[in-house]
């Protein structure tokens, strides 16, 4: 299996927009999908136009910004593993409630945790859940969903400064 690397940080999902002239000299709009490492908004836009507004397809607009559900991210060192997968994982706990009679009950809850992995497959992202993200728990788990995402790439903040630091140096 590939290594994985988690991080877990501030994420934003962003929609860019891009105007693209094809072979026939018509001119469209494509979106596309990133995840950036920012504090706020503002910051994550200004990472996703300095790291992807180069000279020949500028950005036309940066819309549909959230903060995903997701905090950590792990990403593998295999080749083959270009897509983005959100696996949701539900965690089964017990917790003490306390009755109207004065009395204490142990209730079953469920909890949703969600995680985005870098993966070539569904399988190889349950796969990396399983074995990585959850092989030393002791918590009662499921993975309850995978999917495939359409988010093309993840700009990591000392990733995304050491960028602009060699770009500074180029120029």
């Amino acid at each position: 299996m590939a290594n994985l690397r988690n991080r877990s940080g501030f994420w934003m999902e962003a929609t860019l927009a891009f105007s693209e002239t094809n072979e026939k000299g018509i001119t469209k709009e494509v979106k596309e999908r990133y995840v950036v490492e920012a504090a706020s908004f503002i910051d994550g836009e200004k990472k996703l136009r300095d790291e992807l507004n180069y000279a020949n397809r500028p950005i036309k607009s940066v819309a549909g910004m959230v903060r995903p559900k997701y905090g950590t991210i792990c990403f593998s060192d295999d080749a083959l593993a270009e897509s983005y997968y959100k696996v949701k994982v539900v965690i089964t706990e017990e917790v003490e409630v306390k009755t109207r009679k004065g009395g204490v009950r142990t209730k079953t809850k469920a909890v949703s945790h969600f995680h985005l992995v870098q993966a070539a497959s569904n399988e190889a992202a349950r796969k990396a859940v399983v074995e990585e993200v959850y092989k030393n728990s002791n918590a009662d788990y499921e993975i309850a969903d995978v999917v495939k995402t359409r988010i093309l790439d993840v700009l990591e903040n000392d990733k995304h400064l050491q960028t602009l630091t060699n770009k500074e140096k180029t120029e």
